[in-house]
């Protein structure tokens, strides 16, 4: 009894050649013995003759890790020769090694935590129970990785082919970025090659116990500026504009030398300040604005130091959009702010000055002169402001135009009202006053203050005489105040005008 196919086997079958001396019937599977060793196991399928003294025997349905044996039993086996004489005794058989157990992963060793950027690589370990020899003929074993965004990469089989420690790399590239999603599949794929052990059985690819990869962050993507925009409203006189910057991460090392300012026509400026709002956001200020046009804000990639946390450097410039202004140099202010009509502009017609219309009063002639003093009323029958004398049951003028309208000069002396009086003590005679308020008052006491015919004291007479033929008012009031001030005293306290009567005093 020997061995068909190679031993040790991993295949789920084997085959037995079995020869006797010479020609016999009879043969069949009860006729044998199956004896294992280790885990192995399986069950006689068939017993197939080949001739008429040989005999093909097949075991299948194996599993586990041993040997197998097959043996012809000693007795009761019903084999008998052309004569019909039986077999005398049993016979020990050829021995296989069984390994149906296939390889399988015990453990993923995983990169150390920290930040990996382009040009380096991470390797993971994969441990297995046994041996594993790989085959990259077809294609080369790899772990898929699936990034932040989505995007999956692969560590490639590298080494250690035919131990039980299997090394694959990833090497970081630019543009890749992982984080808190850095996961390694659940499997190896084999992407066309095959890993078995030395027995042929193919290697059970699934990942069992892979490290913890929170971790490792692998950062190889360069900062992106996404956007420059106008801080507005813009006014057409405003002397600076401020411009606000964003990126997609947080970097450091923006300054005024990474921007350039871009205008058309005559309009120009100058990037004043940079300052950082946050982690991912900064404000340009571009003032000493000049001209007309439009200006825009160029962030310049190249050299200009702008990096993320992992050090990635700024690859890619920005146009930011574009802000039209109107600046005047610097000149006269108001110019600037409100420059002249042009010589086509329509002008408003001028307007002539509006005299106010004169308003009649039904109870003043048109002939004379209008009063010092207004007539105030509050309609109705009431009577007006001032009107404080009354005569006869009826209203007589104001104090004031009693003093001064007085027409008796009948009365000598010096027994005017308050020093005015007619006669000698006549202030104001027959002057312009004493003719303007001259007239009687009915039904009220006559006070002789204006009627110069009286005045007695003919030096003083002559020499105070104006053009009136009288003293005017201005002497006579010097005099008043040479003689008595008193009387002006009190005269400033009829007339309630102190200081008019004291200026002209």
């Amino acid at each position: 009894i020997v061995r068909v196919d190679a031993s040790p086997s991993s295949g789920d079958s084997v085959r037995f050649t079995v020869t006797f001396s010479e020609e016999v019937s009879g043969v069949d599977a009860s006729d044998f013995n199956l004896v294992f060793g280790g885990s192995a196991a399986g069950s006689i399928s068939s017993v197939t003759a080949l001739d008429g003294h040989t005999y093909t025997v097949l075991v299948g349905g194996l599993s586990g890790l041993g040997s197998l044996r097959l043996d012809l039993a000693n007795s009761g086996t019903g084999i008998l020769d052309a004569a019909g004489n039986a077999i005398a005794g049993g016979l020990t058989g050829a021995s296989y090694s069984i390994d149906r157990i296939a390889p399988s992963v015990v453990s993923v060793d995983v990169p150390a935590s920290g930040t990996y950027v382009a040009g380096q690589t991470l390797d993971f370990i994969v441990n297995t129970d046994e041996a594993v020899l790989v085959d990259s003929g077809n294609g080369n074993p790899r772990l898929a990785i699936t990034l932040d965004n989505g995007r999956v990469v692969f560590a490639d089989y590298v080494s250690t082919s035919g131990g039980t420690r299997l090394l694959f790399r990833l090497e970081v590239t630019s543009g890749m970025a992982g984080n808190s999603t850095f996961a390694v599949a659940s499997s190896i794929d084999l992407n066309g090659g095959s890993l078995r052990d030395a027995h042929g059985n193919d290697a059970n690819t699934a990942l069992n116990n892979p490290g913890d990869t929170r971790g490792i962050l692998v950062d190889a993507k360069a900062p992106q500026p996404s956007s420059i925009v106008v801080d507005g409203p813009v006014s057409p006189n405003d002397r600076s504009l401020s411009f606000t910057l964003t990126f997609d991460e947080a970097v450091s090392g923006v300054d005024a030398g990474d921007f350039s300012v871009l205008g058309s026509n005559s309009a120009s400026g100058v990037v004043q300040s940079v300052q950082q709002v946050d982690a991912r956001s900064y404000r340009i200020v571009v003032g000493d604005l000049r001209g007309q046009g439009s200006l825009s804000l160029s962030l310049n990639a190249p050299n200009s130091g702008i990096q993320d946390s992992a050090g990635n450097a700024l690859a890619v410039s920005l146009l930011g959009q574009a802000q039209a202004i109107q600046s005047q140099d610097v000149g006269d202010l108001e110019y600037r702010l409100n420059p002249p009509q042009t010589l086509g502009a329509p002008q408003a017609a001028l307007q002539a000055p509006q005299a106010p219309a004169f308003v009649a009063d039904a109870g003043v002639s048109p002939l004379l002169p209008q009063p010092l003093f207004d007539v105030r009323t509050v309609g109705g029958d009431l009577q007006p402001l001032g009107t404080i004398f009354l005569g006869a049951g009826s209203s007589a003028p104001s104090f004031i135009a009693q003093v001064f309208g007085s027409s008796d000069s009948g009365r000598g002396g010096l027994g005017g009202f308050l020093g005015f009086g007619g006669g000698d003590g006549g202030v104001f005679g027959s002057s312009a006053l004493a003719s303007v308020f001259s007239h009687e008052v009915p039904g009220v006491s006559e006070m002789n203050v204006f009627n110069g015919s009286q005045w007695k004291q003919s030096d003083l007479n002559q020499g105070l005489r104006g053009v009136f033929g009288a003293p005017t008012f201005g002497q006579q009031l010097q005099q008043i105040n040479e003689t008595d001030q008193r009387h002006v005293r009190e005269l400033a306290k009829a007339l309630a005008q102190p200081t008019e009567i004291g200026q002209r005093a």
